[in-house]
């Protein structure tokens, strides 16, 4: 089937256009769409850096893993907006946090035909592209994020979690989850199919669920042997247990607060500036209860410029026909290859005791993804090239996000910027 929308169509953010990307439509993203979104990118990127001082590299790679749809990981102490950067991310794409709908909330689950009744609920909660944002616990039980179980339909046999607005419900394209170590190993357990694959259980069968994106937060590193002062355990246990699960975010940003010591006077520091920042956050939030305020910047992207990116830039790094030269593929292919093998040396070995990083071909089918999308948002637009990108030895620099404990990652930067040193054009 043809496409539908276009990135200048008044329903472009709309879920039926999001349908099309995910799939719906399996021809290629025409040329023409490609310098429009990349700039509605741009602007988004120019919005967080200016927004949060000091994180620059680290909202490059987190657009960019957004972009290549994989999850990724933010660590590091309190106060440093690693609760405020997502749901300000999700904001600039157009996507809104679940709310109560009279209309959806009176088709009730009835006892005659419930699963057509289900499916007209969920057709309407689908036409709200939403994100879902939950702060975990040890006490976090799995009814907060799935749902509760619906108790008539579980006396027949068949066990159904309402899941409206909740995690997996339809229309929840991202989704965040704050202190994410902190849930028990039952509740973390049971996201590995949706981390990984995006499937769940219900209705007595495995379902796609409609996120696409998923961030996750956290003061410290699960384990306390060999992941720093971040560590939360007083072994290695801790690690060991939740390595797989672990292992489904490939890009881990650490955030650190913005240094005083950088000028000698201090009001040209970059605390000061990210100070400044929010303290002027703070001010709109007490005028007009908003912490952004109440209308978003002007040429930000939804949703759909993400998925739209994302999906061209996989469809040209194989045919050099929009984003990529090929040959500039393949040779970043090889030098990616290259950086790979020379950190299989020194890999994670939970069972011999050294927690550092973790190559698998998952993880590198990850960091390619990502890799490609990091030069689109690194991109600086050049006349008369509207939508072409530069693939070349910074794209390297994700590999420096692969650790797995915050006491490996200075010889990780160390080893990656010789990669990126000795880069062969």
């Amino acid at each position: 089937m043809p496409w539908t929308f276009d990135p200048e169509h008044e329903e472009w953010c709309s879920v039926a256009a999001s349908d099309e990307l995910l799939g719906g439509v399996t021809d290629p993203v025409p040329s023409n769409w490609r310098p429009l979104c990349l700039e509605r990118l741009t602007a988004m990127r120019d919005e967080l850096r200016e927004s949060y001082i000091g994180l620059s590299d680290s909202i490059d790679v987190l657009l960019a893993s957004l972009m290549a749809r994989e999850n990724v990981l933010l660590l590091g102490p309190p106060g440093t907006a690693k609760s405020e950067l997502p749901t300000r991310a999700f904001e600039l794409l157009g996507l809104k946090q679940p709310a109560v709908d009279e209309n959806l909330l009176s088709r009730t689950i009835g006892s005659v035909r419930p699963y057509n009744d289900w499916l007209a609920r969920d057709d309407g909660e689908r036409q709200q592209q939403k994100y879902f944002h939950y702060l975990l616990s040890r006490f976090t039980q799995p009814e907060e994020l799935f749902g509760p179980v619906e108790i008539s339909l579980l006396r027949q046999g068949m066990l159904v979690r309402v899941n409206f607005g909740m995690l997996t419900g339809p229309g929840v394209r991202a989704a965040f989850l704050d202190e994410i170590f902190k849930a028990s190993s039952n509740i973390l357990n049971t996201l590995l199919t949706l981390t990984q694959e995006r499937k769940y259980f219900n209705w007595g069968e495995m379902r796609k669920a409609d996120l696409a994106i998923l961030i996750g937060a956290s003061n410290e590193m699960p384990g306390g042997f060999g992941t720093g002062v971040f560590g939360v355990g007083s072994g290695q246990d801790d690690f060991q247990t939740l390595h797989a699960f672990i292992d489904r975010f490939p890009a881990r940003l650490l955030i650190t607060p913005p240094s005083a010591t950088d000028f000698p006077d201090v009001s040209a520091s970059s605390l000061a500036k990210a100070f400044g920042k929010a303290f002027g956050r703070e001010c709109e939030r007490f005028r007009s209860g908003f912490l952004f305020g109440r209308e978003l910047p002007a040429g930000m992207p939804c949703i759909n410029d993400m998925l739209c990116l994302g999906r061209a830039a996989l469809e040209d790094v194989e045919t050099g026909a929009g984003f990529f030269d090929l040959s500039q593929v393949r040779t970043f292919r090889s030098n990616f290859l290259n950086a790979a093998k020379a950190l299989q040396m020194g890999a994670t070995s939970a069972g011999g005791a050294t927690i550092t990083w973790s190559i698998s071909p998952r993880k590198l089918r990850a960091l390619y993804k990502i890799a490609l999308a990091h030069a689109l948002v690194r991109r600086v637009p050049a006349p008369g090239a509207p939508h072409r990108v530069d693939l070349s030895a910074a794209d390297l620099r994700v590999f420096a996000t692969i650790w797995d404990a915050p006491a490996a990652r200075p010889d990780l930067l160390r080893r990656v910027e010789g990669f990126v040193n000795a880069y062969v054009e």
